[in-house]
């Protein structure tokens, strides 16, 4: 898989570019990440009415893959969530950053199951359809990413999806991870149990280090292209 097409969408200034601010070197770091219109911050209580608002105005859409949306019935089950989400930041499990666009909260970024003796996270996102084709997603993620890599030191960065949410599986392809089929598995889809094929993206902190010096070439040498090792 070449890098260079991925350039237009991803300069390192995504990573560069996002202000850092590190609030509790006791924990995972809080990093606010912002860049143009858009901020990726630890969600607070006071989002919770917003948060749910969001969610619960895309329900429809929003529950066909994400198997939460239908245990979130009131705006108690979003603060709960904010709340825990807090809380495994601070044992240092995962960190979930609310995903702000034009100050409107439209979706989450994550890394969570953080193994730290293994340096591994799942990076997880998903985002309201009103938000969707801006390339917030594919900017988050990668921001997120050179944050786990650069700045929490993992040595991998992994995601998953079911194999036919199509618009989850092709962020893959955008952010660069090397995917692979897996095995079936079960996922709660609408009220029931059903087991569905799935896909993992895979990043590597060695591939991440490419990518980002084939920018750095790209922006000095356009006609410089690299290759991700499988």
């Amino acid at each position: 898989m070449r890098i260079l097409p991925l350039l237009g969408l991803f300069n390192y200034s995504l990573c560069r570019g996002y202000s850092h601010l590190m609030m509790r070197p006791a924990d995972i770091s809080i990093p606010v990440l912002s860049q143009r219109d858009t901020v990726l911050r630890e969600l607070k209580t006071e989002d919770a009415p917003s948060f749910y608002s969001l969610i619960d105005r895309n329900r429809n859409s929003l529950r066909d893959w994400l198997f939460w949306v239908d245990l979130t019935n009131a705006e108690k089950d979003s603060f709960d969530f904010i709340v825990n989400s807090r809380q495994q930041r601070r044992e240092g499990n995962a960190l979930v950053l609310g995903l702000f666009h034009e100050g409107k909260v439209s979706g989450t970024v994550s890394l969570v199951s953080i193994d730290h003796a293994k340096s591994t996270a799942e990076l997880g996102y998903w985002i309201a359809p009103s938000f969707e084709g801006r390339g917030l997603v594919t900017s988050s993620c990668l921001a997120l990413m050179g944050y786990g890599f650069d700045t929490l030191g993992l040595d991998e960065i992994y995601a998953r999806a079911v194999t036919k949410n199509t618009k989850s599986v092709n962020v893959f392809s955008r952010i660069g991870l090397l995917s692979q089929a897996q095995d079936k598995e079960q996922q709660y889809y609408k009220g029931t149990n059903i087991e569905f094929d799935m896909t993992k993206g895979t990043m590597t902190k060695d591939n991440w280090l490419k990518l980002k010096d084939s920018d750095q070439a790209a922006l000095l040498d356009g006609s410089k292209k690299a290759k991700l090792t499988k």
